[in-house]
């Protein structure tokens, strides 16, 4: 079931948790509109009941949490809840995932709390334990994608480790950069197909797709890194 579907018959049924966890290997922009579209669920943008906490330059700190603690505990205005949503929040302090584990035990009833993170092993034990976990795919289909690329992708899934040293080599070479991203796409696509079965790969590509992009690196040494946990 996708999040959208589940918070969709979690509100109708009226069985939808104080807390959730959404989580995803894909872009940041696609794990905060899911969270976007659940507080969208209870009122219209824009908001009045739904608080959207971000970073402050490199973290989320201690201040963002109790403001949010506040925010939750006011009685909601026009909707049937009040929702925070902290967008990138394995960017937390340890401090404030204190502070929110704290608010966590003791939940206003009126209360829901979305925290936003490309892996759940970035939240402390302890505060994971009191979430609900809500996978958000790196991509809708296959269909939002090049086909080449998709095509690519599989193959590469598909070949023993040297097939895909030679694979890489040739994409390299042939210094299609634009290329080399279509098929970076697809390649989280398909690995997220089967989430559970490949976090470590999806983990890694996560992390290596972000240094490719951030720093001067060697694309096939990187995608050579990738393809070992295949």
């Amino acid at each position: 079931m996708d999040a959208p579907t589940f918070f969709t018959k979690g509100v109708a049924r009226g069985t939808l948790s104080h807390a959730y966890c959404l989580w995803g290997y894909g872009s940041e922009a696609a794990r905060h509109g899911a969270a976007v579209a659940v507080a969208r669920l209870f009122e219209t943008e824009p908001f009045v009941d739904c608080l959207i906490i971000r970073p402050h330059g490199e973290s989320v700190g201690i201040g963002d949490i109790r403001e949010a603690t506040r925010f939750l505990w006011q009685s909601p205005a026009r909707s049937a809840r009040k929702t925070v949503i902290v967008s990138d929040a394995g960017t937390m302090t340890h401090e404030a995932q204190n502070a929110l584990l704290a608010t966590l035990e003791e939940p206003p009833a009126h209360g829901l709390l979305i925290l936003v993170v490309r892996d759940p092993a970035l939240l402390l034990p302890a505060l994971r334990s009191r979430m609900q976990s809500v996978h958000i795919p790196s991509a809708a289909g296959s269909e939002s994608l090049d086909a080449a690329a998709v095509d690519l992708a599989r193959q590469f899934i598909a070949f023993d480790p040297r097939a895909r040293k030679d694979m890489l080599k040739a994409m390299v070479e042939a210094e299609d950069v634009p290329a080399f991203d279509r098929f970076a796409a697809a390649m989280m696509a398909e690995l997220d197909r089967d989430p559970r079965r490949n976090w470590r790969p999806l983990k890694e590509l996560s992390h290596r797709i972000r240094m490719m992009a951030e720093h001067p690196t060697n694309r096939r040494l990187q995608w050579e890194a990738v393809s070992s946990y295949l």
